[in-house]
């Protein structure tokens, strides 16, 4: 595998609203430090593909578009992981689940997604606001991304 880069052209954002999404990806990004908690966390990164949300590929064939959040691999009551699964599971973990819940069980689970607008740096980019669960007789299109599960252990 190549790690050259350049410098990108730019792409068009995804525009604000709430999509039908399908988690393709789960990705152990391994231990970080965090430098306003003085500790080191493990960070996991979640991605979605957008099935009502196309681009012309480099190949000239239609693509589904991607987001991805990045997480700190905690259920505490108070982590963004924890309140952003239950909102897409549509339930409270149990007491089980709090003691070991593996998140690889969330690929090809659909969900609602909130996309909301970020700057930084002077740059706009679609961000991940919310996540939902799914309606209940909702239909959700078949995953056209290969599932990808990195877990460092």
């Amino acid at each position: 595998m190549s790690l050259t880069v350049s410098e990108s052209k730019g792409f068009e954002l995804i525009e604000e609203d709430t999509y039908t999404a399908i988690c393709y990806g789960v990705v152990d990004l391994g231990i970080h430090h965090d430098k306003t908690f003085k500790k080191d966390q493990n960070k996991v990164l979640f991605m979605w593909e957008l099935p009502d949300v196309t681009y012309e590929g480099k190949d000239g064939k239609e693509a589904r578009k991607v987001l991805s959040k990045q997480y700190t691999l905690s259920l505490h009551e108070r982590s963004s992981m924890r309140q952003d699964l239950e909102s897409w599971r549509g339930r409270a973990f149990s007491t089980d689940e709090l003691a070991g819940f593996n998140v690889s069980k969330l690929l090809g689970v659909p969900c609602l997604l909130q996309v909301v607008h970020d700057e930084y740096n002077g740059k706009k980019y679609a961000k991940v606001g919310a996540i939902m669960r799914l309606p209940k007789g909702m239909a959700v299109p078949s995953l056209e991304n290969e599932q990808i599960l990195y877990d460092f252990d």
